[in-house]
């Protein structure tokens, strides 16, 4: 199973029912980049909401693309997670 961290919330945004990333942002100007992970659209800045944690993790979860390019560009960290393997070696200290 993979862990996702999530280490730049702010570069997730939503448009409409639309969750992507933002990204080569350039602050004075009023359109961005936006990636859903199939498709790349310029928007306006103010058509943009923020997501919480949980819906970025759901999106990430059902949308392999979007993953794959939030991982590649640092935004996210992906982790092997061996839960049974871990409490073994945890329980070898008690």
């Amino acid at each position: 199973m993979k862990n996702i961290h999530i280490t730049s919330k702010e570069s997730f945004m939503q448009r409409g029912n639309q969750l992507g990333i933002i990204l080569h942002d350039n602050k004075n100007q009023n359109t961005v980049n936006f990636f859903t992970g199939g498709k790349h659209l310029v928007v306006k800045r103010d058509e943009l909401n923020l997501v919480s944690y949980q819906t970025i993790e759901e999106e990430l979860i059902g949308n392999p693309e979007l993953k794959e390019l939030a991982h590649e560009n640092d935004l996210i960290e992906l982790h092997n997670q061996d839960v049974e393997g871990y409490l073994t070696y945890a329980s070898s200290y008690c």
